[in-house]
């Protein structure tokens, strides 16, 4: 009798840990899915700038810029170049569309984001004359701080528009 209760009182107690951990991992997914859901109502376009003409950017002492003309990208310093389309237009999609991963709208000092000397300096011209220059800084996870230049506000963007500027010619060059 003694042994059917004790049966009883755990059968009992195993049933009430199986609907607590039902419980949290049901709570768990649905603070997941909330927080995905404010995370793309939060996304924020740093950058709208349709129709580009030009595009800068360094890394140190590093640069590269291109010009579009006649909807076709050439090499600025030597326009003889012929250049693979394709990927100056991703350089130039990623810039014109670049959104936000998460907003800092009251940052700390510049220098906590590697943004008082930027790693990386994108400077873009719309064919309208509309001109604007982004500013990358340090790492931050798989994302990177950044910001407009002349704003207060810093950004976290992710990692593909870093991965997408590549230093060498020969990258752009259409053999």
């Amino acid at each position: 009798m003694k042994r059917k209760k004790r049966m009883l009182l755990l059968l009992g107690l195993l049933i009430i840990l199986c609907g607590a951990y039902g419980g949290i991992r049901g709570w768990n997914a649905h603070l997941k899915s909330e927080k995905a859901a404010k995370k793309k109502t939060q996304t924020v376009k740093i950058i709208n700038a349709e129709n580009l003409a030009k595009i800068n950017y360094t890394k140190g002492n590093k640069n590269m810029s291109f010009v579009k003309k006649n909807n076709t990208w050439k090499y600025a310093k030597d326009k003889s170049i012929t250049l693979i389309q394709s990927s100056v237009e991703q350089i130039a999609s990623t810039v014109s569309s670049l959104t936000t991963v998460e907003t800092i709208e009251d940052p700390d000092a510049l220098s906590d984001y590697g943004l008082a000397s930027p790693a990386y300096t994108v400077t873009y011209e719309t064919e309208d004359g509309k001109k604007g220059t982004l500013e990358i800084g340090n790492a931050s996870g798989e994302d990177y701080y950044a910001k407009v230049q002349g704003e207060d506000t810093v950004y976290t963007i992710d990692s593909t528009l870093v991965e997408s500027l590549q230093f060498s010619i020969s990258s752009f060059a259409d053999d």
